[in-house]
C-alpha cells in the first residue's frame, strides 16, 4: 500500500523553496522512522494475521513450523527477519526524494528492508517464484530436485505485501506525525528569523 501525505503550501515566511523542500523531506523521514519503530513490530505478532490480511498458511505448513521452529506466528520462522526488520536503531535504508515545490517529481519516501534469509533460502524462494523449487540441501550435494509448487503456497511476493500493508489508523498516525513535525520546523524557522532581524 502506498501512503500519500497531504503537504501544505509553503508559508510566505519561508521564501526559499530549497528550505521548504528540506523541511518536508525531514518530516517525511521522521514519519517513516515512526512507522519503523511503532508499526513494523506489529506485523510480527499473532494478531497481525487478521489486522493486515495475511494469506492463510496451510495446516501442514503450520504444523511443520510449530514442530520444527516452535513458531505459530506468520512471517516468523527463526526470528531472523523479525530481528532485522524491527531493529530500533534504524531500518536498513530510508530513501526520500523529489521536491515539495518546484521539482519534476513529488516528494516520495520509502523504507527499504532486506529479509533476514540466508543465501540458500533466497535461491529456494527464487525457484519458488519461477514455479519450481530447488532443494537447498540437494544443491549442496550437486543434485537438484525439482517439484511442482502448490499454487496456494505463500510466496515472497505475498510476504512483501503483508509487510507493506498499512491500516487506516496507522496512515492517520503517520499523517499526524508528519504534520506535527512540519509545523514544529516552521515555528522554529520563524522564531529563528525573528531573532536574526532583532
Amino acid at each position: 500500500m502506498r501512503l500519500f501525505m497531504e503537504i501544505p503550501t509553503r508559508p510566505a515566511e519561508i521564501a526559499q523553496p530549497r528550505v521548504w523542500n528540506k523541511m518536508v523531506k525531514d518530516s517525511v523521514r521522521k514519519a517513516l522512522m515512526y512507522h519503523h519503530n511503532n508499526h513494523m513490530p506489529l506485523h510480527f505478532l499473532p494478531a497481525a494475521k487478521g489486522k493486515y490480511g495475511h494469506k492463510t498458511r496451510s495446516e501442514k505448513y503450520r504444523a511443520y513450523k510449530a514442530r520444527r521452529w516452535r513458531s505459530n506466528v506468520d512471517l516468523v520462522m527463526t526470528g531472523r527477519t523479525r530481528a532485522v526488520m524491527t531493529k530500533h536503531s534504524a531500518p536498513q535504508k530510508i530513501q526520500v526524494g523529489g521536491a515539495a515545490e518546484g521539482g519534476k517529481k513529488p516528494i516520495a519516501g520509502k523504507l527499504i528492508y532486506v529479509f533476514g534469509f540466508n543465501a540458500e533460502l533466497v535461491a529456494f524462494y527464487k525457484a519458488q517464484k519461477a514455479g519450481k523449487t530447488r532443494d537447498p540441501t540437494a544443491a549442496r550435494a550437486g543434485g537438484v530436485r525439482i517439484r511442482i509448487v502448490n499454487p496456494n503456497r505463500v510466496t515472497m511476493a505475498d510476504m512483501k505485501k503483508e509487510l507493506q500493508t498499512i491500516t487506516e489508523d496507522e496512515a492517520t498516525a503517520l499523517q499526524t506525525v508528519f504534520a506535527d513535525d512540519l509545523m514544529a520546523q516552521i515555528e522554529a524557522y520563524k522564531s529563528k528569523r525573528k531573532r536574526i532581524r532583532a
